[in-house]
């Protein structure tokens, strides 16, 4: 009964049990408990509590289940074993029932397990909450972000190349990417996706590698202070609330033990109930259990120590479980508000790669244009000292190696100089071939048709 099944483990996350208030049939599974509590409590049989309930649910799957308890119940067997088969609740749940049926409080527990199923359900969707907005934000920015580079930037890309523009680095990175995906994208989606769900399995649901995800989280900053106050409000109300009840302590603890999955709490509250059975009070266990310092803070020590001396235990716990609970929900909204300006910085980074890898291809580009619109201005514009000094020098010389040749141009900004007077030209372009007549001192001499030759420094050419 204490074993916890590999199913159990596998529907646990964050220390929930995913069993309850999941999938379409949540609203019939939380009606059922609440209607079985209450009719228990009216006086009403637990057989005459299932026959009825069998002929209002709507969900067959329930209604089945229940429909196999109530001939259970009918043939002898004790509710709790009949509800064991159904596999709706965890094995420290069906515990509770089993206490409260076998101690005449069937109605009182029932009421319990409603209570703590309400409660992780609430937790669970404070977490999806503050996890949604995010999740959704950073999804749409990869989307984004992979469709242009995929289906835009590379188009872009095509008319810069032709047009002879150099690419900025970044939006080369982009286009790798965008080709990468595009090409391999069917495989590596999948390959990613299954890789996810992998890691994610292994760190938080596989037995035995899930404790080091745990580790990770409750390492984590806000997300770990988060875990550690629900798990604290879980001891206040859980423990205090079976006391209340009449639950032995030691049986308490126990059941406290199984429902957590958070592997370091499982071992602090074994060696509690070790402790506690031993004969120890509470102050003598705190201080022999070590891990009792690290894991639960001083306030609830204290008043777990107070409500034992003055045998107001239970009481006190449900106090702690009320403080905590309230810890935890302004922990909750401070991790959705310091997730905000790190989303923000995300989506920032993300917008400004973007901006730069289309619009910086676009200025060179503009900048082309202008030159090519603009020939006077082209023709008119000051070359470099060092190239005015560099012409003159191969102008003046006298050497000459008369080599013969064709060559491409590869840049845009060239200094091209007449061969004749010595101005500067702009009469080639970007990816233009022509024949060389002669070379000096690193400068080709170049023919351009119904033009004088030109000289052109060997940097701006390549020789084919």
């Amino acid at each position: 009964m204490r074993q916890k099944t590999k199913n159990q483990h596998k529907n646990k996350f964050l220390g929930l049990d995913s069993t309850f208030f999941t999938a379409d049939i949540a609203r019939e599974r939380k009606y059922l408990f609440e209607n079985i509590a209450l009719m228990v409590a009216g006086g009403l049989s637990i057989a005459d509590v299932l026959d009825s309930l069998q002929r209002e649910l709507k969900s067959t799957k329930i209604k089945n289940m229940v429909g196999r308890m109530y001939e259970d119940v009918l043939s002898g067997e004790p509710f709790w074993k009949a509800l064991q088969k159904t596999k709706l609740l965890s094995d420290h749940l069906l515990s509770i029932i089993r206490i409260g049926e076998q101690s005449g409080r069937l109605s009182e527990n029932l009421q319990i397990v409603v209570e703590q199923k309400e409660r992780d359900a609430d937790f669970r969707n404070k977490v999806r909450s503050a996890s949604l907005y995010p999740g959704i934000v950073t999804a749409l920015m990869v989307i984004v972000t992979l469709g242009i580079g995929i289906f835009i930037l590379p188009q872009l890309a095509k008319i810069y190349e032709n047009i002879g523009v150099e690419l900025p680095t970044i939006t080369k990175i982009m286009i790798a990417i965008g080709n990468f995906m595009a090409e391999y994208g069917f495989i590596l989606g999948p390959v990613i996706m299954i890789a996810l769900i992998g890691i994610i399995f292994l760190l938080f649901v596989y037995k035995g590698t899930k404790f080091l995800g745990q580790l990770i989280l409750l390492r984590t900053p806000v997300i770990g202070r988060l875990l550690k106050e629900v798990e604290i409000s879980r001891l206040g109300f859980l423990l205090g609330t079976l006391l209340e009840a009449g639950i032995p302590l030691n049986e308490g603890l126990k059941l406290l033990q199984e429902s957590t999955s958070l592997n370091n709490y499982e071992k602090l509250y074994k060696q509690w109930v070790d402790s506690i059975e031993s004969g120890y009070s509470f102050q003598e266990t705190f201080q022999k259990v070590k891990l009792t310092q690290k894991l639960i803070p001083i306030y609830p020590r204290q008043a777990i120590i107070t409500g034992e001396k003055t045998t107001s235990l239970g009481k006190s716990l449900l106090n702690i479980g009320k403080v905590y609970k309230k810890k935890n929900e302004n922990t909750a909204k401070d991790l959705s508000v310091l997730l905000e300006p790190v989303l923000l910085i995300l989506v920032w980074l993300g917008v400004s790669a973007i901006a730069f890898a289309v619009i910086l291809p676009i200025y060179s580009l503009v900048g082309n244009i202008n030159e090519l619109s603009d020939p006077q201005q082209s023709q008119t514009k000051a070359p470099t000292s060092e190239n005015v000094s560099n012409f003159n020098a191969i102008r003046d010389s006298e050497v000459a190696d008369n080599s013969t040749g064709e060559l491409k141009i590869i840049s845009t900004s060239a200094d091209v100089f007449d061969a004749i007077n010595g101005s500067v030209v702009n009469v080639v372009n970007n990816g233009d071939i022509y024949n060389y007549i002669d070379t000096q001192s690193g400068w080709y001499l170049i023919e351009i048709s119904n033009k004088q030759p030109v000289w052109i420094q060997a940097d701006n050419v390549e020789i084919l």
